[in-house]
């Protein structure tokens, strides 16, 4: 499976994907740029992850005025740092965020489905940051279908 397979529907499920060829596909060039597309990365649903893994979030990005829209995150699941990788659906493909500029982009939160316990970049008291994601994403997702 590769990422642009996933549909939609998989999002709204919250799914969560292992990527494959994680570590090939981070590597960077002499010029900086990845040896692999993120649309290109082999994928298979999972829930069995190593901090070493490489791990795609399904998710929603919402923006201040009620727009919801599916986004992917893509990372090293023992990276301490938030964020990663992103990806938006765009004219019914997943494409890189950022690909196209758009300076007059709405602000917008995102929420993911499933953080996992090992991602310390999720970490907070009590876990609110894994809590809260879970609960906005439930509180938001339905609406990617009413949307698209």
């Amino acid at each position: 499976m590769k990422i642009e397979d996933i549909t939609l529907r998989d999002v709204v499920a919250g799914k969560n994907w292992k990527v494959l060829d994680g570590s090939r596909a981070f590597d960077m060039s002499l010029d900086g740029q990845a040896q692999v597309e993120l649309q290109e990365l082999s994928i298979d649903e999972s829930e069995d992850f190593s901090d070493e893994d490489y791990i795609v979030y399904s998710g929603v990005s919402v923006t201040l005025s009620g727009k919801v829209a599916p986004l992917l995150l893509i990372k090293r699941v023992g990276n301490l740092d938030y964020g990663g990788d992103y990806c938006e659906f765009h004219e019914g493909r997943w494409r890189r965020v950022g690909i196209e500029p758009n300076p007059n982009a709405e602000f917008s939160f995102e929420y993911f489905a499933a953080p996992l316990r090992a991602d310390r970049s999720f970490d907070s008291d009590q876990d609110e940051l894994r809590n809260d994601n879970r609960e906005q994403f439930r509180k938001y997702h339905s609406k990617l279908l009413q949307e698209a």
